[in-house]
């Protein structure tokens, strides 16, 4: 029963990535022509440089916390 179930869902969802593909063609075609293939040969760049490690926020002060406590 589940397991018919789970089958019924996939199949759904495969329908629905269908239709983004139908979708994404219909896009893709009436983008003057480009389409992802044309960068499918492109010469590869220089490698992307890292993004730095995003700074922790300070903790509140004693006054912070208090004042934002209910």
């Amino acid at each position: 029963m589940l397991g018919n179930d789970l089958l019924g869902q996939l199949d759904s969802a495969n329908d629905l990535l269908g239709q983004l593909d139908s979708a994404n063609n219909l896009w893709g075609n009436s983008n003057s022509g480009q389409r992802r293939e044309s960068y499918v040969g492109a010469a590869p760049g220089p490698a992307p440089t890292p993004s730095p490690a995003p700074t922790p926020s300070p903790a509140p002060t004693p006054a912070q916390a208090a004042a934002s406590a209910p």
